[in-house]
């Protein structure tokens, strides 16, 4: 029943970032995948943090795990395969996901604020209602049946979005030609 992958949800552990529904995804999927919780909860919300973690160890389940904070995230973004976003507030530039498309990662995310700006659309990338689990578990199992073509162009596209879209030069370049064109 699919690969095994690795997810990983990166934000304040915070229910604004929908933590709660990444957990409720994760719990209810019946994969042999691996589900990461990276980031800390800022002190107050240290109780849900508590409630996340607990609800975690009461399941049983040894696919879900809590990294804490990561100093390094491009480093830690080497280790796994899909970046899940699952904010349910705005969120104006998601900084998780342009460094996830620098790195070639498969994204999954709520659709809140720039997330259609900064995750190419098509191929692998899944872009879901915001606060809604059944969606996300059908686009964790939809990942997971992945081929290593799709893998591949995915990781493929997201880098090339993320040259054309966020390397500073390259914008260089196209407000060249906008103010080209307007003369």
């Amino acid at each position: 029943m699919g690969c095994n992958m690795i997810f990983s949800n990166i934000s304040a552990i915070s229910a604004t970032k929908g933590i709660d529904i990444y957990i409720e995804a994760a719990l209810g999927s019946e994969l042999n995948s691996s589900f990461h919780i990276v980031g800390k909860a800022r002190d107050v919300e240290y109780a849900f943090e508590v409630a996340m973690r607990q609800k975690v160890e009461d399941s049983g389940h040894q696919n879900i795990q809590f990294f804490g904070y990561q100093n390094n995230v491009i480093e830690y973004l080497e280790s796994i395969d899909v970046v899940v976003l699952t904010s349910v507030v705005e969120d104006a530039l998601p900084t998780v996901l342009i460094e996830a498309i620098s790195q070639g990662k498969i994204i999954i995310a709520s659709d809140v604020g720039g997330v259609r700006e900064i995750v190419p659309a098509g191929c692998g990338n899944i872009i879901i209602p915001k606060g809604d689990v059944q969606e996300l578990k059908k686009a964790i199992h939809t990942v997971t049946n992945y081929d290593a073509s799709i893998v591949e162009t995915t990781s493929k596209m997201n880098r090339a979005h993320f040259a054309e879209k966020f390397i500073f030069e390259n914008q260089i370049h196209a407000l060249e030609k906008v103010y080209k064109g307007v003369l």
